[in-house]
């Protein structure tokens, strides 16, 4: 019996046993798709753990040479994401030049050092982007990522459902949860069998955490991080803002919606802007579908 707990406990998607997990590299240029960027980033974060992925921002420490991490987080990880925004073909230097033209464009570098490394490389379009293959924007080198089979990521209402896609590939690749964020997942429902273990209920504790406790991918209902889908407001609050704080809403940006939104007179607004104080573009998102619409 208490095989047979310790096996359903330690059953978890990267099987808990110390094997390091495969993470994922995400390759942008900032002047392209920073916002995208961020926000993927943040995501995946929370859907797979900070330890499956490579981000530079994130996971460059200060003072630490930015080559050297940047190979090294190639190397490391099991799929690179590509992000391709409207502007990522024709972005150039202060001399004029197409920066993907430029062997020692850092965006460039990782393309082909994730090629070199034989990486699964993923081409993500952001918000209708397209994958040009002409002579003028697209150098020699990568020109392979023509014929792979791109993921789209639309930052508008779409976006949850994009995302979950995203992630459906990367399961498919190899990528799984790191196993401390599925600790952190499931720390109540750990704690939960344990106690019923030492107080000699270990039957009870199978019965109940297969009964639902947890889901069938090894999650806590009910305690695991929301980051499936961007939350909806409260429907009996929509539309009752008034006009003059529509006027200051339809002129918010990220920057600066957080502020706008608390200062409104509708609670629900000032609710949601207490709460996505640390995601702008979910909030922005939330007031755009269901406030100004």
């Amino acid at each position: 019996m208490f095989q047979t707990l310790r096996s359903w406990l330690t059953r978890s998607p990267g099987r808990m046993a110390g094997r390091r997990p495969k993470g994922v590299f995400i390759s942008y240029r900032r002047s392209d798709s920073e916002p995208a960027a961020n926000r993927l980033n943040s995501d995946l974060r929370n859907r797979l753990g900070g330890e499956v992925v490579f981000f530079d921002v994130d996971t460059i420490p200060a003072g630490e040479p930015f080559p050297e991490v940047i190979a090294a987080g190639i190397q490391s990880a099991q799929v690179v994401l590509v992000l391709i925004g409207k502007t990522w073909h024709e972005t150039r230097d202060a001399a004029g030049n197409l920066r993907l033209h430029l062997e020692e464009d850092f965006v460039r570098r990782e393309i082909e050092l994730a090629r070199a490394g034989d990486k699964v490389i993923i081409p993500v379009l952001i918000d209708g982007a397209e994958l040009r293959l002409d002579d003028e924007r697209l150098p020699e080198s990568l020109r392979f990522l023509g014929p792979l089979n791109a993921k789209i990521l639309r930052t508008n209402r779409d976006y949850g459902r994009d995302l979950d896609d995203l992630i459906a590939g990367l399961r498919q690749k190899g990528v799984s949860v790191s196993p401390r964020h599925w600790l952190r997942q499931n720390l109540a429902v750990l704690a939960f069998a344990a106690t019923m273990v030492l107080s000699g209920g270990a039957l009870l504790a199978v019965i109940l955490l297969r009964s639902g406790l947890v889901d069938q991918e090894g999650n806590a209902v009910g305690t695991s991080i929301p980051a499936f889908h961007e939350p909806e407001a409260s429907p009996s609050l929509l539309g009752h803002v008034s006009a003059s704080d529509r006027l200051r809403l339809e002129s918010a940006s990220e920057s600066s919606v957080v502020q706008i939104a608390g200062m409104c007179e509708n609670e629900e607004l000032q609710r949601l802007a207490e709460k996505y104080q640390d995601d702008p573009a979910t909030l922005l998102s939330i007031i755009s579908k269901e406030y100004l619409k």
